[in-house]
């Protein structure tokens, strides 16, 4: 896959769209096309416009509509956390400069309106070997992780130093509520919804972990999580600095 820029990966809005993003496109569009029809229909019965109702027939349509919404939310779900093209194409590595890349993530979140993290950047960072594409989707998922769990008025910071000459970390750093130490283990598991998550009014399909320790072990690297004693979560990804005779690409 080509390296994509910045705009193009934070949000798959580009206007020359891959062949991994039209195949979601495609996949989420078929899957919500029935849900246009339902989603009307269910509010003419509901309001009554087709005929009174008995007591029963709203207690069922009732369970129908949280049904219809549990199911959109899970499509929306599963598209944002990119299970639908989770492990598409070969990867494309090549030599970035971790601290520009993780500005220009910053800027164009910005631009796009949604929740931008704070900063902190090390100072003598190597330069990064890995997927451009990948690498953001991952920061996307895990920046979105904490802004979720942690809640509106919580800190999210992105981190990014040098663990040594021959790796670079970028930790996602909340003081949100943090997870407990029993969950910790399970919470990148593949379906695996915390406490926190089945109290939302859309709980997700615990998907967001799991796809961003996925694309972190395609590009070479490791992900862990870290919950505070007092709360918050750190969600760290170490990914492979680039050699210094790699050729030029």
């Amino acid at each position: 896959m080509p390296a994509a820029g910045p705009d193009e990966a934070v949000a798959g809005r580009s206007t020359e769209p891959s062949p991994a993003r039209e195949r979601q496109s495609f996949v989420r569009h078929e899957l919500r096309a029935p849900l246009a029809v339902m989603y009307p229909a269910l509010e003419l019965l509901l309001s009554g416009q087709a005929g009174p109702l008995t007591s029963k027939q709203r207690e069922y349509l009732d369970a129908l509509e949280r049904s219809v919404r549990r199911l959109d939310g899970a499509i929306a779900s599963a598209s944002a956390t990119g299970w639908f093209d989770c492990a598409a194409g070969p990867l494309s590595c090549e030599e970035l400069d971790a601290a520009a890349l993780v500005r220009e993530y910053a800027a164009a979140r910005e631009r796009l309106g949604e929740r931008v993290p704070g900063l902190s950047i090390g100072a003598g960072l190597p330069p990064v070997w890995t997927d451009r594409w990948r690498l953001l989707q991952v920061l996307d998922a895990l920046v979105d992780n904490a802004a979720t769990h942690a809640g509106p008025k919580a800190a999210v910071t992105l981190e990014v130093a040098a663990a040594c000459a021959a790796a670079v970390e970028f930790t996602v750093r909340d003081d949100g509520p943090g997870i407990a130490s029993d969950e910790l283990a399970s919470v990148t598991e593949f379906g695996y919804v915390g406490e926190r998550g089945r109290g939302r009014e859309r709980p997700g399909l615990g998907l967001g972990l799991w796809v961003a320790g996925e694309l972190v072990a395609q590009m070479g690297g490791e992900m862990w999580l870290v919950s505070g004693s007092g709360g918050g979560l750190a969600a760290t990804i170490s990914l492979p600095a680039a050699a210094a005779d790699l050729p030029a690409r």
